[in-house]
């Protein structure tokens, strides 16, 4: 016996099931019989189908894990490379500003910022097991900085002096400490971009609460576009260094001739998380 033709069972199948769309339910009930049976089985076909696929995708978010985890590799070494050069930079650019071959500039962490009415300090990660020593002069690079600095001051600004050494750290005394006192000089920013430094030294003390002051300053020298205060140069300090800005001036009445000068930092404290410690040679 010949066996139908895959095309006239297919004529035969669309036949039936027109023929079983125009009879009433009765007649065609039976047929759901088989198709139940089918369904009973799909369902366990379905999980299965179900877990094989899970197991498929749980390879693939393996693979995508293992992908996230080292592009999140690539992009903290690339952080930590920019950090690097930040540091190179700004290492570069203080000791721009030293004679040739004088002074060294060591990296140190900020550990703690104490922010006490009378000034504050810092307590940073370098101590004497570092070679660090009280005295040494500490500054910030330009990344801190409130105001926009002329390049010629060197990228960093003085935030203050090692007060004390311990083996593994060491706390900053702020120039706004009451406490705090230096040799300093104006100067005056020129159209060049060069710095006109005033010979007349002065003596700039910590005022707390964020300022310092310039008492019985022989000029007002905010009237003549004189703005910038600098560590003046010394043993411990190669090169004059910016430590902040005059914000005000006000005549003394003990004498006509005098003005105290006010001066605030360049930039915030709050925000330090790198500083340098600068290392006079000899």
């Amino acid at each position: 016996m010949r066996r139908p033709r895959r095309a006239t069972l297919f004529v035969y199948l669309m036949c039936l099931a027109a023929v079983g769309a125009l009879l009433p339910r009765t007649y065609t009930q039976w047929i759901a019989v088989p198709v139940q049976l089918v369904a009973y089985i799909r369902e366990p076909l379905r999980r299965l189908t179900s877990a094989t696929v899970t197991s498929t995708v749980g390879g693939s978010s393996a693979e995508v894990e293992e992908r996230s985890s080292l592009e999140r590799l690539v992009l903290h070494q690339q952080m930590l490379l920019a950090q690097r050069d930040e540091l190179l930079a700004t290492i570069s650019g203080i000791r721009q500003g030293f004679p040739d071959g004088e002074g060294s500039v060591w990296v140190a962490r900020v550990l703690a910022f104490d922010g006490q009415p009378s000034g504050g300090s810092l307590l940073i990660g370098r101590g004497s097991n570092h070679g660090i020593e009280r005295g040494m002069w500490v500054a910030a690079g330009q990344r801190h900085d409130a105001t926009e600095m002329p390049d010629r001051l060197y990228r960093g600004w003085l935030v203050g002096r090692v007060s004390s050494v311990q083996p593994m750290t060491s706390r900053v005394q702020l120039t706004t400490a009451t406490s705090f006192a230096c040799a300093v000089v104006a100067a005056k920013e020129l159209a060049d971009g060069m710095i006109q430094v005033e010979p007349q030294p002065m003596e700039l003390r910590g005022a707390g609460r964020g300022q310092m002051v310039i008492r019985q300053a022989t000029r007002n020298y905010s009237t003549d576009g004189i703005d910038l205060i600098l560590g003046q140069a010394g043993p411990d300090l190669p090169s004059p260094m910016l430590i902040g800005r005059i914000t005000g001036a006000s005549g003394r009445n003990d004498s006509p001739l005098h003005f105290d000068l006010t001066v605030e930092p360049v930039g915030d404290y709050r925000l330090l998380e790198t500083v340098y410690v600068i290392v006079a040679d000899g």
